[in-house]
């Protein structure tokens, strides 16, 4: 066993906890080996309420280190993951690129199709696993202490028309409509542009993904009374579901490897989109009621208006 025998107990807590905590943090929890020098950080990530795998690390044990990591977020070290993202990147790009060559029959023909199908499955699901490496490490990087937000004074309405213009061929290709009524009169503001955006695009599309076809989502901004703004977004789905476990990530253009990037529903997304927000200090209100759907509500302060 590579686990310490003091640390079996708390090997077993941890992996018989309910399957909803790996819903929207990333579970982590860190173990003295067996090997006195050695210590073992396991990770767990889960999606509508079943845990989908676990993977760790082995390293050199810290001479300061705890039996146990608090699975808090915001706790969680940036270097851990991105060792663990290195550790995972390399076998599975060798197994998408088999995977490939597969596909391909580069080696000479496959009499059955079913290999074919499975090759294309294999792919696949490799390349979802990517995009949760990624997802993995840009959660790491926004949580780190260290990180430091670019904030700049930019027009608020010029950055929501420009997010809707990216969103509505994803409306266009779901048939959902989109119904927008933000103020002409939307002030300067000064925040991380890059972080606040990515986190409007994230709301924006994932309404438009939890939308039947042929409904419609509406998205509205405007100013309060005590000189705040509130963005509402409201989409049209009729069921109840946990949002922390479908939340979808906007993406769109190509990724390093020429493939092309799509919306994502992630388990993931709603923590990552809320840590986007925190950089920039704003709050996110979610109220969802069966029938009428969710009503996503972002606040942006007085504090942060530069010019009205």
């Amino acid at each position: 066993l590579l686990v310490d025998d003091k640390e079996i107990k708390n090997l077993q807590g941890f992996l018989e906890q309910d399957a909803k905590f790996a819903e929207s943090d990333v579970p982590v929890i860190l173990l003295k080996a067996y090997d006195k020098e050695l210590e073992i950080i396991l990770f767990c990530e889960g999606n509508a309420g079943i845990v989908n795998s676990y993977f760790g690390l082995v390293r050199q044990a810290h001479p300061i280190a705890e039996a146990k990591v608090n699975i808090s977020k915001n706790n969680i070290d940036s270097e851990i993951f991105a060792h663990v993202s290195r550790s995972i990147r390399r076998p599975l790009n060798t197994i998408i690129g088999f995977s490939e060559l597969i596909n391909t029959q580069a080696f000479g023909s496959i009499n059955n199709q079913r290999y074919i199908e499975y090759a294309n499955d294999i792919k696949s699901s490799g390349h979802d696993i990517l995009a949760t490496i990624d997802e993995l490490e840009e959660f790491a990087k926004i949580t780190d202490k260290d990180f430091i937000p670019n904030i700049v004074e930019f027009d608020l309405r010029e950055l929501l028309e420009t997010c809707l213009a990216r969103v509505r061929p994803l409306a266009n290709f779901s048939q959902v409509l989109i119904r927008s009524s933000i103020s002409e009169q939307l002030p300067i503001i000064k925040a991380d542009k890059q972080t606040l955006k990515q986190a409007i695009l994230n709301l924006f599309a994932n309404a438009i993904e939890q939308s039947p076809k042929g409904k419609q989502i509406i998205i509205s901004a405007q100013k309060e009374k005590d000189e705040s703004i509130i963005i509402h977004v409201r989409d049209n789905r009729s069921d109840n579901f946990e949002l922390a476990n479908n939340f979808t990530m906007f993406r769109d253009g190509v990724n390093s490897d020429g493939h092309i990037l799509k919306p994502k529903i992630s388990s993931m997304g709603l923590a990552i989109t809320k840590s986007m927000l925190d950089v920039n200090e704003l709050s996110l209100e979610i109220e969802q009621n069966i029938g009428t759907g969710i009503l996503v509500s972002l606040i942006i302060p007085a504090n942060m208006i530069i010019q009205k």
